[in-house]
C-alpha cells in the first residue's frame, strides 16, 4: 500500500509538471515554444516579451499591454502590478490620471513641484540638474549644493555592491535655520509611524537625522528605479532588455548577440539558474587544505576532494559546507 502511494504521488509531482510547462514562470525548453500569449523561452524559463507587463488573476498570470493616461482601466488591488502603463498614473473614474503632485506633460506623467529643505532645486535648461551618490561621493552637483535622492538603493545585496542613489540637486541648508523635514516628492504618510512599503519609502537626506525621516511616497512605484525622469523597472535578470547598468541585479547591461540593450553578470559573477552569483558559498566559508592554506577546488568529475560535511559546488569550483536542515 505504501508502495501504491509512493507511486501515486510520484505520477501527481510528473503530471503537475507537465501541465505547467512552458507557463509564465516555469520551465520551458528551445524546441517548446511557451504556450501563453506574448511569452518567450529565455534562460528555460518562461517571461513576458518587452513590451508587456505581468497581469495576475489569482493563480493564473497573463502577457498583457497596459492602458496609457486617457485610456479606460480598471483598479487592480493586487499589489503585484500596475493599473495603467505610466508608473505614476492611477486609475481614477475608470481613465488613467496623473496621482498627486504629478502633471501630465507630453503624454506621460512628471512631477509637479521638488521639495527641498531650503530654497528650490538647482536648474539647468529650466530642468533640475540630476545627480548621483556612489557610497559617500556626491557627483554633478555644483558647489554649495548636495544631492538628495529620490528612493532608496533597491539593489541585490549579495552582490556586495556600493549603494548607487539618483537624485536631484538641492541648496546646502543654513545652518542656523531650523530644518522641518520634508519629503522630496509629495506629502509625508499621514501615519509617521507606518510606513507602508509598496507605495512610501523612508527618506533619505544627510540634513535629516535617522530618527525623524518622513515616510514619503516613492519616486518610482515598488521595484523600479528613478533614471533621469523616468522610471525603469530594476533588478533585472541576466537576458533582461534593459537600458540603463542599475537596471541589472548584479550586472550591467550590453549589447548581445542579436544586437538589442540585454543584462549580462558583471566580471567575478556565474550565472546560474538564471541569477548572477558571485562565487562564493551560499552558506559558510570553502573548505581550506590545512596543509597549503589554499581554497580546495573541486569539479563535477572529483567531488571526492571535497572534506566530509563538505559538497561540490561545481560551478564555482568550490567545496562548501552543506546547508544545515532545521527541525
Amino acid at each position: 500500500m505504501e508502495l501504491f502511494f509512493f507511486f501515486t504521488f510520484i505520477f501527481l509531482v510528473v503530471d503537475i509538471r507537465g501541465i505547467l510547462f512552458g507557463k509564465i514562470g516555469y520551465e520551458c525548453i528551445d524546441q517548446k515554444v511557451c504556450t501563453d500569449e506574448h511569452s518567450e523561452c529565455r534562460f528555460g524559463r518562461c517571461y513576458c516579451k518587452s513590451g508587456y507587463d505581468y497581469s495576475y488573476k489569482e493563480a493564473h498570470i497573463a502577457c498583457v499591454i497596459l492602458p496609457k493616461l486617457g485610456q479606460q482601466c480598471e483598479i487592480e488591488h493586487d499589489s503585484r502590478h500596475q493599473s495603467c502603463a505610466d508608473p505614476h498614473a492611477v486609475c481614477s473614474g475608470g481613465l488613467c490620471k496623473c496621482k498627486d503632485s504629478y502633471i501630465e506633460q507630453n503624454n506621460r506623467c512628471v512631477v509637479d513641484e521638488y521639495n527641498c529643505l531650503e530654497g528650490e532645486p538647482i536648474l539647468k535648461n529650466s530642468q533640475p540638474i540630476n545627480c548621483s551618490i556612489v557610497g559617500r561621493q556626491h557627483f554633478h552637483c555644483p558647489e554649495q549644493s548636495y544631492c538628495v535622492p529620490f528612493d532608496e538603493h533597491e539593489g541585490q545585496w549579495s552582490c556586495q555592491q556600493v549603494a548607487v542613489f539618483q537624485g536631484i540637486c538641492c541648496p546646502v541648508p543654513k545652518r542656523e535655520i531650523t530644518l522641518k523635514p520634508s519629503c522630496l516628492v509629495g506629502k509625508a504618510h499621514s501615519t509617521p509611524d507606518s510606513c507602508p512599503i509598496n507605495t512610501h519609502i523612508r527618506h533619505k537626506d544627510r540634513f535629516i537625522p535617522w530618527q525623524d525621516r518622513p515616510c514619503c511616497p516613492r519616486a518610482c512605484p515598488y521595484g523600479y528605479g528613478k533614471f533621469g525622469n523616468k522610471c525603469y523597472q530594476i533588478n533585472l535578470l541576466p537576458g533582461d532588455l534593459c537600458e540603463h547598468d542599475g537596471q541589472c541585479a548584479c550586472g550591467f547591461c550590453t549589447a548581445n548577440s542579436q544586437g538589442e540593450m540585454a543584462c549580462q553578470c558583471q566580471p567575478g559573477f556565474t550565472e546560474l539558474y538564471g541569477k548572477c552569483h558571485d562565487e562564493r558559498c551560499f552558506h559558510g566559508d570553502p573548505a581550506i587544505d590545512t596543509d597549503t592554506g589554499a581554497i580546495v577546488e573541486c569539479s563535477s568529475k572529483n567531488e571526492w576532494k571535497c572534506p566530509e560535511d563538505y559538497s561540490c559546488i561545481s560551478e564555482f569550483g568550490l567545496c562548501c559546507p552543506k546547508i544545515p536542515i532545521y527541525t
